[in-house]
């Protein structure tokens, strides 16, 4: 039941009263009905989803991409008013008009595919008000394509469920085939069809769920899969005080301020919402959110606990950074390109030097390995793998029935 707005404020002000001895009367109003829209943010800080195949094809069993647990999605709403023409010189009106809110979706992973074709394409590209590489974004121009989905609400409210509708979004697809060599994956073409794109939207939830089909295409390879997603995006990965490797710390998804555990402010996160700390990317994903696998022992990057760089011309040894000289490296390392690594953990030499893994494979045993968790023998290090996500998200279908509530709203205690 919707409340009804009262006038106690102007009880307050002793002009109730006088109001009401005059003879005056106020019809009670209630709030507006809410236009569908999604959560207002940029796209670095959008929707983190869980994303669970509906089946696994053999040709995506070797293609990280689309082997990945979930996702960081932007959203973004978009009110076009009706701008004219040329020939009426665009007199239209570009008024707020809720009838026509549109909606675009763009992934992380996209993004990240961008910026590395395009890294590729403007090696020597410079931001001349920094000084650093420019943030050119590379879009292959062919008719149809683009980085992000694009479609149109349903309607202009929720539905009685409280739940707004985007039925058939224009597919996110961009052809990198054209580039040559140094990004990821010279040859691939990439793209994402989104449909039944379901979000929770109240006065007090404004679009802060959502569930949804995607179906991602790496080549003439495509897995369809149930979409749960969360906003804001939130990482809950935090270290180990032993060795460094990457755990899940819930904590750190509470909407409550704990300054004594070094949380200056909360999460962000509606405290209505049930939530758990879970693994969005693995160290399969090609980008590196995941972390990587290193072999604390004999890893120089990572020596002895995860971030630990040994100095150069030092090897890792037992964990820890000794003096080597290339020439009599000591077991189990040997000299490769001037420097003792172990070639039995090494994925720039698995197994002898100079032997390459592809990006997201891990070196275990002098082998390269597709494989979502590292050896025994080795460590997560590094990256952003787990995500404050929907509790309900990872079940069997991965696609809950919104909104996931809890029963009781938790407050955030205040010290006085």
């Amino acid at each position: 039941m919707k409340k009804k707005k009262t006038l106690r404020w102007l009880v307050g002000l002793g002009l109730g009263a006088g109001l009401v001895a005059s003879g005056l009367s106020f019809a009670s109003c209630s709030e507006p009905p809410t236009a569908c829209l999604v959560g207002s943010s940029p796209y670095y800080q959008g929707y983190v989803a869980v994303m669970t195949p509906t089946s696994v094809p053999d040709c995506a069993k070797s293609e990280p991409r689309l082997l990945q647990k979930g996702d960081v999605f932007g959203m973004e709403n978009y009110h076009p008013g009706n701008m004219g023409s040329a020939a009426d010189g665009y007199k239209g009106s570009t008024t707020y008009d809720p009838s026509s809110s549109q909606i675009a979706i763009v992934s992380d992973t996209m993004d990240l595919e961008q910026q590395a074709y395009s890294d590729e394409l403007y090696p020597d590209m410079i931001n001349p008000s920094t000084g650093g590489p420019d943030l050119v974004f590379f879009q292959d121009g062919k008719s149809g394509h683009a980085p992000y989905a694009f479609g149109q609400f349903d309607d202009t409210n929720p539905d009685g469920n409280d739940i707004c509708h985007v039925s058939t979004l224009q597919p996110a697809l961009e052809d990198f085939s054209q580039l040559d060599g140094g990004a990821p994956n010279p040859d691939l073409t990439y793209g994402e069809t989104w449909s039944d794109v379901q979000i929770y939207t109240t006065a007090a939830v404004q679009g802060d769920q959502f569930t949804g089909t995607l179906t991602r295409t790496v080549n003439s390879c495509t897995v369809q899969y149930n979409v749960v997603g969360l906003w804001p995006s939130v990482a809950c990965t935090n270290a180990d005080p032993n060795d460094g490797h990457a755990v899940p710390d819930v904590q750190l998804c509470s909407p409550c301020a704990a300054p004594d555990a070094g949380m200056a402010t909360g999460s962000g996160i509606n405290p209505n919402f049930p939530i758990v700390c879970g693994q969005v990317y693995d160290v399969r994903d090609v980008f590196g959110r995941g972390g990587s696998c290193a072999n604390l022992q004999t890893n120089p990057n990572n020596c002895g606990a995860c971030g630990n760089a040994c100095m150069m011309g030092q090897a890792c040894i037992g964990g820890q950074c000794k003096n080597a000289d290339p020439k009599n490296c000591p077991k189990p390392t040997q000299a490769c390109g001037g420097t003792c690594t172990d070639t039995s953990s090494d994925p720039a030499n698995c197994g002898k030097c100079g032997v390459a893994c592809n990006p997201g494979e891990t070196c275990d045993s002098g082998t390269c390995s597709l494989t979502a968790t590292c050896p025994s023998d080795q460590a997560q290090c590094g990256g952003l793998p787990f995500y404050c996500l929907l509790s309900g998200s990872g079940t069997a279908t991965g696609n809950s029935t919104l909104p996931q509530l809890n029963t009781d709203e938790p407050a955030c205690a205040i010290s006085m």
